[in-house]
């Protein structure tokens, strides 16, 4: 069975659904980030190395994946975002922290999951990986034709790389954008955009939790900030 980190309550997200596989109850640590944490929210400043280590954890759950919890207690909030932990689908991992976010009078709204596994998994080149996701409104019109979506995708993909590039390891970030409109066609007018969405999927390695400190909550800090800082036109 797995052991997944995760705060109490909140359904897993329904495009997680299907990547459930062998789902168990599993144990619970304490809070990270507690339940609908306000931006700017005090972090805890550990006085000595197990200074925001949870307690109530199983035996034999290794101390980097301790430590990647408590930098996620202990990370700055960025304004104007709310943080509420979710589960982790067992069969991703061996631990995961799991945090949702919203901004933007909740009009933005995404996730973000740290994945640990206890060996090394090919596939990530570590036994640590990032997967978020962020969905948002774009504002539309008449105008908006498949090229601008194009655009629109460019410029969403490019904020990625701005700000996860530089804590991914090299040729590890992936993802996609999804650009999606609604149209209604009067009787007497041409096809008009109803509204626009968009939607990015993201995965990465971190770049320093395997050789260095296991600082999760500078992967979530950033999905966060991302979050709330990008602007598609």
């Amino acid at each position: 069975m797995a052991s997944i980190f995760r705060f109490p309550g909140a359904d897993v997200p329904a495009d997680l659904e299907d990547m459930r596989r062998d789902a168990a109850p599993v144990p619970r640590a304490a809070d990270a980030v507690p339940a609908n944490a306000p931006a700017n929210a005090p972090a805890n400043a550990p006085s000595e190395a197990s200074a925001g280590v949870p307690t109530d954890v199983p035996a034999g759950v290794p101390a980097d994946v301790l430590a990647a919890v408590a930098s996620v207690k202990a990370m700055p909030r960025v304004e104007g975002v709310s943080y509420r932990e979710i589960p982790v689908p067992s069969g991703l991992c061996d631990y995961g922290i799991g945090v949702e976010i919203a901004c933007g009078e909740g009009r933005r709204s995404g996730w973000i999951m740290v994945l640990h596994d206890r060996r090394p998994n090919p596939a990530w080149r570590s036994r640590w990986r990032c997967v978020a996701l962020l969905a948002m409104p774009m504002d539309s019109g008449p105008s908006d034709t498949h090229a601008n979506h194009a655009l629109a995708a460019d410029m969403a993909w490019d904020g990625v790389m701005d700000v996860l590039q530089p804590l991914a390891l090299p040729g590890s970030l992936d993802g996609t954008v999804t650009v999606a409109s609604n149209a209604r066609y009067p009787a007497d007018h041409g096809p008009h955009i109803d509204d626009c969405s968009l939607e990015i999927r993201v995965s990465w390695t971190p770049a320093t939790m395997e050789t260095q400190d296991a600082d999760a909550g500078a992967h979530v800090a950033a999905w966060a900030r991302f979050a709330s800082s990008i602007v598609v036109e």
